[in-house]
């Protein structure tokens, strides 16, 4: 049936073999209550072809091979109360091209069997899918896709809907498609791909994921969920929860991109990271977030910062976030090259036995401020530049954990206003050998260990005035027969201000015998 303008279409059933069985390029047309079936390879089960201000209200479009409803330059069309369905393997559901925009689809259902759900392409723009379910099951397919790898699809929103692929994409933003907006939605497959189930890739920019539930049940695979690719930026995650609760393995964020938000969210994988920013990723943050893996994570971390290859990664920041691994592996990971990264004002813990919660490797210009760390050793430091933490608190979990431990190679290191309980047999802060640069501790607190402070050797052979120490107090938990400073080796000429040894446990206030001779170390309490 060929329909012009300003005509109503009710209670009506059209099959046509491979043809179209509604077709118009009017306006102002009603169909309700109606049924189209296509049942060939060609044609479509509706067409509205440059149509607009059309309603199809109670309608039924099926096709059993190849796509079933199109809009083609169609505009300001209306979708409701509606099922949209394609059983073939070679068709998608719902087509939205070439500069189709302002259409609604709401309260509908859309299936495709081996095709995509929805599909906008082409400069499709401001269409509107608001409480529907669609549901495909194909695995080179998406429920539902903006643009593709030469068109794009802009200022879109699916809200209030449910989306499901048990066997691939379920969402994909492609090229440059930019401002859309998921919210208050559900989206949930069952994949084993490890290659993304919502994925804002080429460029996809300032879209906004919100208020949305997004998951891959799949208990028998590695799964990647949410991909922020490479040049995606500006994007947001807000009010959102990501789930792998049954993966091996993988991450349910990651992040090549910059300048994106994450903010309110909830994010939790089995034995996986919960948040990967890599390939460049910088002036991305994280805030009041919560992260969690669980299971067997010995890989990188609940979430981790890292440079990949030459494209390096920084200035990201981490605030007013809970970040756990609550079984094995590391908690929070910033490695290779990573530069000015901000944790500020959040929790990271950590059950695992024999890995840090914090760890930092190889970076630099690290803040850390405002922060409760604990783990078997709190935080492990490895030849990293400029780290710079305030206002926090560190506490070792195994007997033999360090508070923080400092390791080969690190350069210039601030540490302010912060309290460190190392294990019974473990140290509070641990200066271990050949770092370089200065050292700067002021107005510290040390209240656990065997040891309180342990010194090594520093590169700079005859240090004068490279290690500091001022206002630092030993009280309240240090193991009977603690020793508060500890030299394991080393030239220092130094003195230390305002040092209290405040804890009936100490046994020993210094012990300089590792010192080399030509020492001097001054404290003035």
């Amino acid at each position: 049936i060929a329909v012009s303008s300003y005509s109503s279409v009710g209670y009506s059933s059209v099959t046509v073999g491979g043809a179209y069985a509604y077709y118009t390029e009017g306006t102002l047309n009603t169909f309700f209550n109606s049924i189209a079936l296509s049942t060939g390879a060609a044609g479509r089960s509706v067409y509205l072809n440059g149509a607009s201000s059309n309603t199809f209200t109670l309608f039924l479009s099926s096709k059993t091979s190849g796509q079933s409803f199109d809009l083609i330059g169609a505009g300001y069309n209306s979708i409701t109360l509606s099922t949209i369905a394609a059983y073939s393997n070679n068709g998608g559901a719902l087509n939205i091209f070439t500069g189709s925009s302002s259409n609604t689809i709401s309260r509908s259902f859309i299936y495709a069997l081996g095709g995509g759900g929805v599909l906008m392409l082409t400069g499709s723009n401001y269409n509107t899918v608001s409480q529907s379910t669609i549901v495909i099951n194909n695995a080179t397919n998406s429920a539902v896709r903006l643009g593709n790898t030469s068109s794009s699809a802009s200022f879109n929103t699916i809200t209030r809907s449910y989306l499901q692929n048990p066997s691939g994409y379920i969402l994909r933003l492609m090229s440059n498609s930019d401002f859309n907006t998921i919210s208050l939605s559900t989206l949930v497959t069952s994949n084993n791909l490890d290659q993304g189930d919502v994925i804002l890739e080429t460029a996809s920019s300032d879209n906004t994921i919100s208020d949305s539930f997004i998951t891959n049940t799949n208990a028998a695979a590695n799964v990647l969920i949410v991909w922020l690719s490479t040049g995606a930026d500006r994007n947001l995650i807000l009010r959102s929860t990501v789930t792998a609760p049954n993966a091996l393995g993988n991450t349910v964020l990651v992040i090549d991109s910059s300048s994106n938000t994450v903010d309110q969210s909830y994010f939790y994988h089995t034995a996986g990271a919960g948040i990967y920013m890599s390939f460049g990723a910088s002036y991305n943050t994280v805030s009041r977030s919560t992260v969690i893996v669980g299971g067997n994570n010995a890989g990188d971390g609940a979430m981790v910062i890292r440079t990949t290859g030459l494209l390096t990664s920084g200035y990201n920041t981490v605030s007013d976030s809970w970040i756990r691994n609550s079984a094995n592996g590391r908690t929070l990971a910033i490695r290779d090259n990573v530069k000015f990264t901000s944790v500020v004002r959040s929790t990271i813990t950590s059950a695992a036995s024999a890995w840090p919660a914090l760890e930092l490797v190889r970076v630099a210009s690290t803040t850390v401020s405002d922060v409760y760390v604990q783990g078997s050793t709190a935080s492990y430091i490895w030849g990293s530049t400029g780290t710079i933490i305030g206002g926090s608190f560190f506490v070792a979990t195994n007997t033999a954990g360090n508070a923080l431990m400092v390791s080969t190679g690190s350069v210039n290191l601030t540490v302010t206003s912060s309290t460190f309980r190392g294990g019974s047999s473990g140290v509070g802060i641990y200066l271990n050998n050949n770092n370089s640069g200065f050292v700067t501790l002021t107005s510290n607190t040390i209240t656990g260990g065997r040891w309180g402070v342990a010194i090594g050797n520093m590169t700079c052979g005859a240090c004068t005035g490279n290690l500091s120490i001022t206002s630092m107090t030993f009280s309240g938990g240090l193991t009977a027969g603690a020793t508060a400073l500890h030299f394991t080796g080393g030239t220092f000429t130094s003195t230390f201000t305002t040092v209290g040894f405040n804890d009936a446990n100490i046994a020993i206030n210094v012990n300089g015998i590792a010192l080399n001779s030509a020492s001097t170390v001054t404290l003035r309490y």
